[in-house]
């Protein structure tokens, strides 16, 4: 309850980043607690934490921050709202390197009690980057708690301001790996109204329309998206899938057609990738879909012949079990037991 002068702040800091620097991370939490939350810390439970995020806004998380602190009766510290912008600079420098530190003792509780509480720190509105920050270790914590539903309220924020960045576009897809609700496929039909060439919006509408089985609404998105990346392979793969599923629906009309454009978007697909295990194994996949079994073989043998282009020894990124397993299942339903079980002692024993 004592207060907090600049001049102490300055000796905090030093603190600090004399026990960061000596790897002193035992004391280093509890100080750098000290420095970014002072009293407010004694609030920072995971009920508390909770109540934080799902605030959604960072309005409605000051008035509940605001709140406790007026039922609990904290004196709150002004000395912050006097510092330098060189002394803040030094202090959103130590507030990254203290959410790594937490991150590598995978003190992951205790992160998301950082994170959350940080979004309302008061000399960070000084800087709209500072705040884009905390809301973006916010979605690190929710993230590495498998939370999707917050992780995704939180990145959404962060997607509105640097929809144009790769880095936030592949956070943003990677949330709905997790999450795939409709409230997330909503906001991706409502982003996509505002932004009608962002080809992120498209693979994501593409992608949840190909889930959930609406295949011709998928072509059109892939469609838009092949016109605006027309050099992108996966795209070329994703028409091919389609269309092939369009093929073997039971009311498909032009079944034949169909197909052809899925071999024509397969040979795109396979003139933009290379030659490699993983064209192989896809073109031999879809033409196991389609039951052309003589295809699929040739091209899972062309698989298990190629060498993979990643120099791995643990097989982590490597083709050739899966396809050596299809191959199996091809010769046995061929009745032609000698062959599969070649394939399996040759390509799948350990």
């Amino acid at each position: 309850q004592q207060e907090v002068t600049v001049e102490k702040i300055h000796l905090l800091v030093e603190r600090c980043i004399t026990l960061y620097d000596q790897n002193q991370l035992t004391f280093f939490i509890p100080c750098a607690m000290q420095l970014f939350f002072g009293s407010i810390k004694y609030l920072l439970t995971v009920d508390c934490s909770k109540r934080l995020i799902n605030c959604g806004t960072r309005a409605r998380r000051l008035e509940l921050i605001q709140k406790l602190v007026d039922e609990k009766r904290i004196i709150l510290n002004p000395s912050y709202t006097r510092i330098n912008t060189v002394l803040k600079n030094r202090i959103i420098d130590l507030y990254g390197k203290f959410c790594d530190v937490l991150i590598h003792v995978k003190r992951h509780d205790l992160l998301l009690r950082v994170t959350a509480a940080g979004t309302v720190i008061p000399f960070l509105y000084a800087r709209i980057d500072w705040l884009i920050l905390t809301e973006f270790l916010l979605f690190i914590s929710l993230m590495l708690q498998q939370n999707g539903d917050l992780a995704f309220q939180t990145c959404r924020e962060i997607f509105r301001c640097y929809s144009k960045s790769s880095v936030i576009q592949n956070l943003f897809a990677l949330t709905a790996t997790i999450t795939p609700s409709v409230r997330l496929q909503k906001f991706c039909v409502r982003s996509l109204q505002k932004r009608p060439n962002s080809p992120i919006l498209h693979h994501m509408v593409g992608n949840f329309a190909l889930i959930g089985g609406t295949y011709r609404l998928a072509i059109i998105h892939y469609m838009k998206l092949f016109r605006l990346t027309p050099n992108e392979p996966l795209v070329s793969l994703l028409l091919a899938i389609s269309f092939v599923h369009v093929a073997c629906q039971k009311y498909a009309y032009s079944r034949h057609q169909r197909v052809l454009h899925a071999l024509a978007f397969l040979k795109h697909y396979r003139n933009l990738r290379g030659e490699c295990t993983e064209t192989y194994y896809n073109i031999g996949r879809l033409m196991h879909f389609l039951s052309l079994h003589y295809a699929a073989a040739y091209f899972y043998h062309k698989c298990l012949e190629t060498e993979s282009p990643i120099v791995d020894t643990d097989d982590i990124y490597g083709l050739k079990y899966q396809a050596a397993y299809n191959l199996a299942l091809i010769y046995k339903a061929s009745k032609n037991e000698k062959f599969a079980r070649h394939i399996i002692r040759t390509y799948m024993t350990l």
